[in-house]
């Protein structure tokens, strides 16, 4: 079974978005959804426990304190033998994305990681291009990525207010290796914390992981301050080696 987690912080949209991408997956039957959101209205609480009810989904409303903490939470509540994070707002590529990935990870027992599309208003990315599949073994994206789930599972370091994630995949490759596929699994919507440089992004870089770091999310956030939001994605995609397909 594949536990796939979803959180969510008060955008109600985007947890309807997520939801429905996973409820029109062709022919599931063993996952399960594990739904962790918060700051959500009490109306909108009876909405979504209402409308999105299935047997594969559980709800987890304002129990969290953090972004990291609300995916320990799904961790920790998770009952699959893969975990794999799809949070609000994120979608997946294909109807029948979920069938295809049953067909592979239930061969072996390590983390797979596929390659997904990253999109900002009507640019769409795929990360990374297929001549450049090798770069995701040292930059994945949990949009993603799964990883088996066990006892030796770790859980994020819910301390680090923006690198968690990154920490987490390789924390999981380590322990049980990964293998790397072509396969476009997910869409992911560009302008959240970990890829929008702000004041507050440069400041917990520096924080979390030194200067080094804080430097060069200056140097990004000064970039994206030069032009206007959709050059500076179609510049820091292209040195990234990310193909543009529109």
């Amino acid at each position: 079974m594949i536990t796939i987690v979803t959180v969510g912080f008060k955008n109600i949209d985007e947890i309807n978005r997520t939801c429905d991408s996973i409820d029109n997956q062709e022919g599931i039957s063993n996952i399960e959804n594990i739904l962790v959101i918060s700051g959500v209205k009490d109306e909108d609480i009876k909405f979504i426990t209402r409308e999105k009810k299935k047997y594969y989904r559980e709800f987890i409303i304002n129990k969290d304190k953090s972004i990291y903490h609300a995916m320990n939470i799904g961790i920790d509540t998770a009952c699959g033998n893969f975990i794999f994070f799809l949070n609000a707002g994120d979608c997946f590529a294909e109807k029948d994305i979920l069938r295809k990935i049953f067909s592979l990870i239930k061969k072996e027992k390590k983390c797979y990681l596929f390659r997904t599309m990253q999109i900002w208003k009507n640019d769409i990315y795929v990360r990374p291009s297929i001549d450049n599949l090798d770069s995701l073994s040292g930059n994945p994206a949990h949009q993603g990525f799964f990883a088996p789930l066990d006892a030796n599972t770790p859980r994020f370091k819910e301390e680090r207010q923006i690198d968690a994630d990154y920490i987490w995949m390789k924390s999981c490759m380590n322990i049980y290796g990964f293998q790397i596929r072509p396969e476009i699994i997910s869409r992911f919507y560009l302008g959240g914390v970990s890829n929008y440089p702000t004041f507050n992004t440069i400041y917990k870089r520096f924080k979390n992981q030194g200067a080094v770091f804080g430097v060069k999310e200056f140097i990004k956030f000064a970039i994206r301050m030069l032009l206007t939001n959709k050059k500076y994605y179609r510049f820091t995609m292209r040195i990234k080696n990310n193909e543009r397909i529109t």
